[in-house]
């Protein structure tokens, strides 16, 4: 009895001492191909839909509304009439400036046949070379006077424009303000339009997300009952906000756009592949990742692991990973080749 014993000691003495691939199973230590375990997070930013121009319509002169030809939610195209405004005194103001280019064309044409006679006259010698001066001066100050007056008519013309307000861009009516009757002023707004089409979602995103967007595949404008519209990124601000630290994006509907004002969230995913934080462990190191090397634990260092959040990682997709029982591994320890 004592022989088997013994050997019962000494069997015990070679298991404690075992430190093969049977010790790692028995720690129950599990691995995984690395492109098996990460994960691609998804990160969102509150966002608003906004239009392209949001304008408020003002007379250019003071008159009398005459009539308005559109009211709240109205669709306007560019160039529709919105109001028109009592046109009798820039009509009369364009009326008195013709005449007074008309007055002046008729003049002038006299001056010239005057110069041109007095040209042949002096070739004869019948007038004075002072006299032909005289009546080139005369010439060249009704051309100016002309001139002048073709301008005013030019700006009387403009001001009988102004009688009549126009949409600017095809857009829908928010508001209107002016009043059948009223006397309105330059600068007094009448319509408030909001432009249709080339809507965008605006969100201010955090800097440190910035590279993420910048690089994402296809980002989504979500709504709140969870509607969502396919966006794509215009414009990623170049300046940092230094009261939120965030930076400014646009954003392009794609297909369907929400309804201007709408509020909802941008999210997109990380096109980076990241491992789960309860992957990640804290050696001397610092914060790292087991994988299999040639049979044994090696743990990588990850520099851009905080505890608790997933983490960006750049190994070959092919790489084994310990995911489970990797607490009290040490870099060096053998791993069963066979461990899933």
């Amino acid at each position: 009895m004592r022989p088997a014993a013994g050997l019962v000691v000494t069997g015990l003495v070679l298991l404690g001492s075992w430190s093969g691939p049977l010790a790692a199973a028995e720690a129950g230590i599990e691995t995984a191909r690395l492109d098996s375990v990460v994960i691609h997070p998804q990160r969102e930013a509150a966002a608003t839909v906004q239009a392209r121009n949001r304008s408020r319509i003002a007379a250019e002169l003071a008159a009398v509304v005459r009539e308005l030809r559109a009211d709240v939610g109205d669709t306007v195209t560019a160039g529709d009439v919105l109001a028109l405004l009592d046109d009798r005194d820039a009509r009369l103001a364009l009326e008195q400036v013709q005449a007074q280019v008309d007055g002046l064309r008729a003049r002038l044409g006299l001056a010239e046949s005057q110069l041109a006679r007095a040209r042949q006259l002096k070739s004869g010698n019948f007038v004075t070379t002072e006299a032909v001066s005289q009546r080139t001066a005369e010439v060249v100050g009704l051309k100016a006077d002309l001139q002048a007056a073709v301008a005013r008519v030019a700006v009387a013309t403009r001001q009988l424009g102004k009688t009549e307000i126009r949409a600017p861009f095809d857009a829908v009516v928010e508001a209107r303000s002016g009043q059948l009757g009223e006397l309105t002023s330059p600068g007094a707004p009448l319509f408030t339009l909001v432009q249709s089409g080339g809507e965008e979602a605006r969100a201010e995103i955090p800097v440190v997300l910035a590279d993420s967007l910048r690089s994402a595949d296809q980002p989504v404008f979500v709504t709140a009952p969870g509607r969502e519209y396919p966006v794509r990124l215009v414009r990623l601000s170049p300046v940092v906000a230094q009261a939120t630290r965030s930076r400014l994006a646009r954003f392009a509907f794609l297909k369907e756009t929400p309804p201007v004002g709408s509020d909802g969230r941008v999210r997109w995913r990380e096109p980076q592949p990241h491992l789960p934080a309860s992957l990640i462990v804290r050696r001397d190191a610092g914060l790292g990742v087991f994988v299999v090397r040639q049979g044994r634990a090696a743990f990588v260092a990850l520099p851009a692991a905080q505890e608790g959040r997933a983490t960006p990682v750049s190994l070959p997709s092919d790489s084994r990973v310990v995911i489970r029982g990797q607490a009290g591994l040490r870099s060096g320890d053998p791993l069963d080749p066979g461990a899933s």
